[in-house]
């Protein structure tokens, strides 16, 4: 018995240690992820403000970091940020656009989409599934549209 809570302890320690090397960031991932996220939180205060609701930002990291050498071109934060001009335009536009954004989206998951993938956006149980290309900017409009077609 003893033997075998050695070895259930043993493969624990093993899996936390495989998980923690698995998700560790180096110094400049988490600074480059820092900026971002200190720009990004800027205009999901604005966004709280103009549509009296919080949406939340989540990025897909890996996506991300797949093309961070290209970031000067369009950084998450820049490219992400589109949806929520998009939202702010929305709740700007009329009370009815104010309750819908309110009332039906939480969150926001952008991530990088590939080099030609133009931008996708979905809604989804209060999650809009954002993807786009770092060469793709200012489609508020285009997303604009898009989300009113499924609020």
């Amino acid at each position: 018995m003893k033997t075998l809570r050695m070895l259930v302890s043993i493969a624990a320690l093993s899996l936390s240690a495989l998980a923690g090397s698995a998700t560790a960031q180096s110094l400049a991932e988490k600074e480059a992820w820092q900026l971002q996220t200190d720009y990004s939180d800027r205009y999901v205060k604005s966004t709280k403000g103009v549509c009296k609701a919080q949406v939340d930002l989540v990025y897909d990291r890996p996506s991300w970091m797949k093309v961070q050498d290209k970031w000067g071109d369009g950084s998450p934060n820049g490219r992400c940020q589109d949806v929520f001009n998009a939202l702010e335009s929305i709740c700007r536009g009329s009370a009815d656009g104010q309750k819908a954004v309110a009332s039906k989206i939480k969150s926001v998951r952008c991530s990088y989409g590939g080099k030609t993938s133009g931008h996708k956006l979905s809604l989804s149980g209060g999650t809009i599934n954002y993807s786009v290309e770092i060469d793709r900017a200012n489609v508020e409009e285009e997303i604009a549209k898009t989300l009113k077609q499924q609020l």
